[in-house]
């Protein structure tokens, strides 16, 4: 009798132990996305497709292609999938012309608004295929991540933009040339159609817009979209029982993993995917947990694997499933900056997308230009955070980006297909657009309008205050009447610079504004003269300092008898000596056999010439798991595989971020 109940106790023990270790590589379902109508008040209406007929709405509804939805005297919300939030104003009318999730692939969504007013808020989409667009009877906006506001009526279309940018076609009916190519639509500006889809103007959002009750409350909503994004994401990766980096229960569990990918046949590229997101969290919380060293250990594993994977018979499948899987391990670091210990494991994947990206070269290109989204976002977090110096870094790295792939597209084979092209492009001018709107944004927050005005030979001591250009920029809207300038006659001038604070060899634009008594103001910079005193050259309004020190500007307006005189002192800063390029060196030859290694040297180069080695601070990544890799600054060729194998170095200072790659020809012994 005790025999058989130790016997009974083994099995149990065993069986017990078997459950364990086959749980370790299990993973929860996950739930279908769907597109859901939100009540937000009452008085909705939906209209199943090929019914005719309306009916009311409740929160929950699940909608389908060809299925439309209006709003009464009540205002709605369409989900798509928990990528995008379409809210919709009372007296709304949209058409969900097509619906269809990232499983489909690629993710599209196309909406048209019968009348009424929406507001959208899109995530970033992942594939160069991937798109989402509203249309009205003349116009057709399409994004790839931003959220904007659009309103069709009889009279026509107005769209405005809050965050990044919309690309604009016009329907094939319109006539108006201007829009014979897209239009791209910048953050912080509106556009206008008439009904035939003609070309209104093109106008910066007003301060009323801004303030209005309907754009306040969207762009809160927008924040919580986002971060609920962000938070399901973690909780869906929090409860996938990760095992941290080199753990006896992280072996265990790619063990269990193993099992489950040979007994998953057809479906193993799907699964594998799922491992490398929960691998990659693993990783992230690593490092989180201030354990980088087994972290970045654990991730050059995961990209051997990758590689491997992506040499074997199914790689297009495992190439396409895990373009996906990185993409949402990328999202969770949106907001790693260039001082967080995440931020080099968010730059190995950027790295591992383009790798993943293949032989296409538009994919290829779409990778890349994501990395560059990254370096955007980075560049308004940190404009936010008031971190100048580092968000110039950010944006000074995302135009060499946007340099070197529009080069790339350029060159790409005339057999590329023109839709796909078409994409490219436009999410080519949307980032460019992106990357001007910051840089005004930066030099915003740098250098605010500085003014000075003085006591005139002609009236009493002025007060202080501001001067703004008065002048519409081109395709803009019209001067408000306020602004006009008026007969009465002058009272004082102002005179400003900008920068205010110049360096060395800035130029110095300088500005005169007279005010007249009732108030009103003119530039009157091209009827004015200039004097300075100090280390500076003037060529007519331009100013450039030569040294460092004080140069005293004395400006002269003349309006019939009346003269008029106003001064400003500048304090000139020398120009501060920054980190300008990296040069990579090696101890040997540029051909390396299989296994054979090369020790690499960095060595900064300055604004003033000067140099120093910075070997030890540098990164160093080779563009090729399978032709070599680096460990510290030695790099090590493969034993496989021959072809040319690109080792970057990346140095970061103070804020600036400098790169080189250095070539080796990997050949066979």
């Amino acid at each position: 009798m005790r025999k058989w109940l130790i016997l009974l106790v083994l099995a149990l023990v065993l069986g017990g132990g078997a459950w364990y270790f086959w749980s370790l590589g299990s993973l929860p379902a996950v739930p279908q996305k769907t597109v859901v109508l939100t009540i937000d008040d009452d008085g909705v209406e939906f209209q199943k497709a090929g019914t005719g007929a309306w009916q009311k709405a409740k929160s929950g509804e699940q909608i389908q292609a060809e299925d439309s939805v209006r709003t009464n005297d009540g205002a709605a919300t369409l989900t798509f999938f928990d990528l995008s939030q379409t809210r919709l104003a009372p007296h709304t009318e949209v058409k969900v012309v097509q619906a269809k999730d990232e499983s489909s692939q690629p993710f599209s969504v196309n909406l048209h608004l019968v009348a009424g007013r929406i507001w959208s808020r899109i995530l970033r989409l992942f594939e160069l295929d991937d798109a989402y667009s509203v249309s009205t009877d003349s116009v057709t906006a399409s994004v790839r991540g931003t959220a904007f506001d659009m309103s069709g009526s009889a009279t026509g279309t107005v769209i405005t933009v809050s965050e990044s940018a919309v690309q604009v076609n016009a329907q094939p009916t319109s006539t108006d040339p201007a829009l014979s190519h897209p239009l791209v639509v910048s953050e912080g500006f509106s556009i206008s159609f008439d009904s035939k889809g003609g070309l209104v103007g093109t106008f910066p959002v007003s301060d009323d817009l801004k303030q209005d009750d309907w754009t306040n409350g969207n762009l809160q909503r927008d924040a919580v979209f986002g971060q609920g994004a962000q938070e399901r994401m973690l909780t869906r990766l929090g409860n996938l029982d990760v095992a941290q980096p080199d753990s006896l229960l992280d072996g265990l569990t790619q063990m269990s993993e193993k099992l489950h990918l040979a007994l998953a046949s057809g479906k193993a590229p799907e699964l594998y995917a799922a491992y490398a997101e929960r691998r990659l969290f693993a990783i992230k919380r690593s490092v989180e947990r201030g354990k980088s060293g087994a972290a970045f250990n654990a991730l050059t594993a995961f990209e051997n694997e990758i590689t491997s994977k992506l040499s074997g018979p199914d790689a297009e499948r495992y190439r396409g499933v895990l373009r996906r899987a990185l993409f949402d391990a990328s999202t969770l670091m949106g907001q790693i900056g260039p001082s967080s210990p995440l931020y080099r494991m968010k730059q190995k994947v950027e790295d591992l997308q383009v790798m993943l990206a293949g032989k296409d070269e538009l994919e290829v290109a779409y990778a890349r230009m994501r990395a560059i989204d990254a370096r955007l976002d980075e560049a308004l977090m940190l404009i936010n955070q008031n971190s100048l110096d580092e968000s110039r870094t950010a944006l000074d790295a995302a135009r060499q980006g946007l340099t070197n792939v529009e080069r790339d597209i350029d060159h790409l084979p005339d057999s590329s297909p023109r839709d796909r092209l078409s994409a490219l492009r436009g999410k080519l001018d949307v980032l460019k657009a992106r990357e001007a709107a910051y840089r005004v944004r930066l030099a915003t927050a740098i250098e605010p309008p500085q003014s000075e005005i003085t006591e005139s030979s002609t009236s009493t001591a002025a007060t202080s205050t501001d001067i703004t250009d008065l002048s519409a920029p081109s395709g803009t809207s019209p001067l408000p009447s306020d602004l006009t300038v008026a007969t009465s006659s002058f009272e004082t001038i102002g005179l400003s610079a900008l920068p205010g604070s110049p360096f060395v060899g800035d130029k110095v634009q300088l500005k005169v504004l007279a005010i007249r008594a009732g108030g009103e103001k003119e530039i009157v910079t091209s009827r004015s003269s200039f004097e300075i005193s100090g280390p500076a050259t003037l060529n007519g309004s331009i100013l450039t300092p030569t040294a460092e020190g004080t140069v005293t500007v004395d400006a002269l307006f003349a309006d019939g008898a009346d003269k008029f005189e106003a001064r400003m002192q500048l304090q000139v800063k020398p120009v501060p000596v920054t980190l300008q390029s990296l040069k990579l060196t090696t101890n040997g030859s540029a051909d390396l056999a299989f296994g054979a290694t090369a020790a690499l040297a960095a060595t900064a180069v300055y604004s003033n010439g000067t140099s120093k080695d910075v070997t030890a601070s540098t990164v160093f990544t080779s563009s090729n798991l399978r032709l070599g890799f680096v460990m510290g600054n030695v790099f090590t060729a493969g034993s496989d595989a021959i072809g040319q194998a690109n080792v970057v170095g990346t140095f970061t200072e103070n804020g600036k971020t400098v790169t080189s790659a250095r070539v080796f020809n990997i050949i066979a012994n």
